[in-house]
């Protein structure tokens, strides 16, 4: 039951905030979209909230694939070698 009470008292802020404008807000949350995503009736506020979280999953796949990349070259000895070297200049 509160967690109920906390979506709606949630989504009434993010409203009287404005939806557009909450979720083109550079740190809003997935949940939040999640939350603009299923209690709103406007189509398109809908559809623009369900393409900023997947823009937010895309990110997390990008960077987790970037620190996975540089954890690979670092466990390649003569390769950290060359990066620390470059770093280090």
């Amino acid at each position: 039951m509160s967690s109920i009470l906390d979506e709606q008292l949630r989504f009434t802020a993010l409203e009287q905030n404005g939806l557009m404008k909450s979720i083109l807000t550079l740190g809003i949350s997935e949940r939040d979209l999640t939350l603009i995503s299923q209690k709103t009736e406007d189509e398109q506020i809908k559809k623009i909230a369900n393409l900023k979280i997947k823009q937010l999953n895309s990110e997390a796949i990008n960077e987790n694939i970037n620190i996975w990349q540089i954890a690979r070259i670092i466990r390649t000895p003569h390769v950290a070698e060359r990066l620390f070297v470059v770093i280090a200049s």
